[in-house]
């Protein structure tokens, strides 16, 4: 069974002076073991989102390290590695402090018996102030550190626990902390350029860690909130007053980042290490995945911290004295309700409400999605599914939104659980096939093991080559192809996307020629989804939603002459759809700017910058009509277009 040897973030808390004095929070690695070839050990085990902070502990000790990640809870388990190791790598030893010297009148033991016992929680009999030490890290949130300097620097005294009108303020108890190593957590996009200067108080300290976590704001006074987890693939979400930080103190910068699917392999071996560490053992056939989901579900980020609170909380509960552990004891858990998402929220309303027209491509979508809510209730029920392959073709012509569509059926499967992830990837067919024999089929399976939603777009040329015959790249990604169709056929979501359909002559067909590539392809396929290119009234909706979208207003005056644009339009082979509705937007913003370069900056008002006048849209058809017929032209006189 494999093991972590870090489980949660020691994080303690605690009040100075037996609970009179101020509320302090800190990392306790007094008990830490841990060291490089522990950390490489948890990676192995299943904690790849650490793979970055392997790489940084193999270089010489950093002063200053940024940790980009989630939640606040991954930035702390990296600090806690971070500083154990450096800790060793800098000669400390703990031998070298006096543990009860400092005042705690509770000792944290994961495996005592006293029930009663607060694990979390830690006080000082008689010490009023704090005692630094390499052991104890102060864990200090943006918002403190950032009023603290503020109050200083109108010389108002510091920022604590004072009462008003009853003399100055308390220093923070991490206020001489001026040697050892700190903690900083902030959110990415909450501060302002200040925060380089606010921690100038700790230049000081041997070590500053700096936890940045990303996403959606989220009120530093309540870090249960959750955050948006897919934004660290978006490294340049980072704050420019961040990369200031990074720059100004020459600091390492690390992120703390796995798919989904990985990430909840990673959860899965951390529930069955937790109980592990509370000397309990789970029954054959337990179903790890199920807790783990419930876990998943829940609002709070700190996963691992429910996780021990889970056990912490069962082990109080169950008198039996009994160690091993099966899903019945696991009952209480439908007294929690897990987190929903509101109905207007939802994937399957936005796919509804988001696109225009299209009501044969809605209902093919809620219909596959249907069939596999019915398989997976069957298979709970210990039915036959029928081999249910969840693998489908989208075909019609560009600009047809069959991306977004793809996008909308993963988040709705994802949303049902009927997919374990969300990690969505869209690559061009001819992207599968590697750069050297023998390297396509390795690529092909990895995409397919780290992504749980795979869009292939112009999946024909996974198959073309310069002489119309497959070559050998072609013919190994077909046939890697079909193995992974039928390895993950039925846990991923795959879809083939390309020109063609009834609308199509033979000649342009072209996934039509993907299909006759290999038998085994066209016999995984399980439905055929059909994009029929837009009516012009369809573009002209098309065009003001993505107006409406991106924050402009623009002037319905012109939807007569858009409809008549696009009227003539979608009669040419090459009309690309929904593409043209956002080009002749772009160009007509493109008019506005014209429009208002001459007026003075402090003259202009957000009204002027978000109308589009049908003046605009107009001037920005003409042009597009006069693009075409030049390419009209090209082609007639040349035998081709641009």
């Amino acid at each position: 069974m494999k093991k972590l040897n870090l489980l949660k973030p020691s994080v303690k808390t605690g009040f100075l002076a037996n609970g009179r004095g101020q509320r302090v929070e800190y990392l306790d690695i007094w008990q830490s073991t841990l060291n490089k070839e522990k950390l490489a050990e948890d990676i192995k085990n299943g904690a790849s989102l650490y793979k970055e902070l392997n790489e940084l502990v193999k270089k010489k000790p950093s002063r200053v390290v940024v940790v980009n990640c989630h939640t606040r809870e991954e930035g702390l388990v990296a600090a806690e590695y971070l500083l154990s190791i450096y800790n060793d790598e800098d000669g400390y030893n703990p031998d070298d402090y006096d543990y009860n010297e400092y005042g705690f009148t509770i000792e944290d033991d994961i495996n005592t018996d006293e029930d009663d016992v607060d694990l979390e929680c830690t006080s000082w009999e008689d010490e009023t102030e704090w005692v630094e030490n390499a052991y104890m890290v102060p864990i200090i949130s943006a918002s403190c550190l950032q009023m603290e300097n503020s109050f200083n620097s109108i010389g108002m005294g510091g920022f604590g626990l004072g009462v008003a009108n009853r003399g100055p303020r308390p220093l923070p108890y991490w206020a001489d902390a001026r040697h050892e190593p700190v903690i900083i957590w902030r959110h990415n996009l909450q501060y302002s350029s200040s925060f380089s200067d606010d921690c100038r108080r700790f230049e000081r300290n041997r070590h500053l860690i700096i936890i940045n976590i990303l996403g959606e704001y989220c009120s530093e006074e309540d870090d249960d909130d959750e955050l948006d987890t897919d934004s660290l693939k978006n490294k340049d979400m980072i704050s420019p007053q961040m990369l200031d930080f990074i720059l100004d103190y020459e600091a390492e910068c690390i992120n703390v980042d796995m798919s989904d699917n990985a990430r909840e392999k990673f959860l899965q071996v951390a529930f069955e290490s937790i109980v592990n560490s509370y000397n309990y053992v789970l029954c054959s056939r337990f179903p790890v995945k199920k807790i783990v989901d419930k876990v998943r579900g829940y609002s709070s980020p700190n996963k691992l911290e429910t996780m021990d609170k889970i056990i912490r909380y069962l082990r109080k509960r169950d008198t039996s004295g009994k160690k091993k552990l099966s899903e019945v004891d696991f009952d209480f858990l439908k007294l929690f309700k897990m987190e929903e998402i509101p109905d207007d929220q939802k994937s399957a309303k936005k796919l509804e409400n988001n696109l225009v027209g299209m009501d044969s491509v809605k209902e093919q979508v809620r219909g596959i999605v249907d069939v596999m809510k019915y398989n997976k209730q069957r298979q709970r029920m210990g039915l036959s599914t029928g081999g249910f392959h969840n693998v489908h073709m989208l075909i019609g012509a560009p600009g047809t939104a069959k991306t977004t569509v793809a996008q909308f059926m993963g988040t709705m499967m994802q949303e049902e659980k009927l997919l374990t992830g969300k990690k969505f990837i869209s690559i061009n067919g001819s992207e599968l096939k590697g750069m050297f024999v023998g390297h396509t089929a390795p690529k092909v399976k990895k995409i397919f093991e780290e992504n749980d939603i795979i869009f292939i777009d112009e999946a024909y040329s996974i198959c073309s080559s310069s002489n119309g015959e497959m070559d050998t790249y072609s013919q190994e990604a077909i046939a890697q192809l079909i193995i992974e169709l039928e390895s993950h056929g039925m846990d991923r979501l795959v879809l083939f996307a390309g020109y063609g359909g009834k609308n199509v002559s033979e000649k342009d067909n072209k996934m039509n020629e993907f299909l006759k590539s290999n038998p085994g392809i066209r016999s995984r396929i399980n439905s055929t989804i059909f994009f029929e290119s837009y009516t012009a009234e369809q573009m002209v909706e098309i065009f003001y939603r993505q107006a409406d979208m991106a924050g402009y207003k623009a002037d319905r005056k012109a939807a007569e002459d858009i409809k008549n644009y696009f009227a003539t339009r979608i009669n040419d082979r090459d009309f690309g759809n929904g593409r043209e509705a956002r080009s002749l937007l772009e160009n007509a913003t493109m008019f506005v700017a014209k429009r208002l370069s001459g007026i003075e900056e402090d003259k202009l008002t957000r009204k002027m910058l978000v109308e589009i006048k049908a003046e605009d849209i107009r001037k920005a058809i003409n042009k597009a009509k006069d693009m075409h017929e030049m390419q009209r032209v090209r082609v007639a006189d040349y035998g081709f277009a641009v």
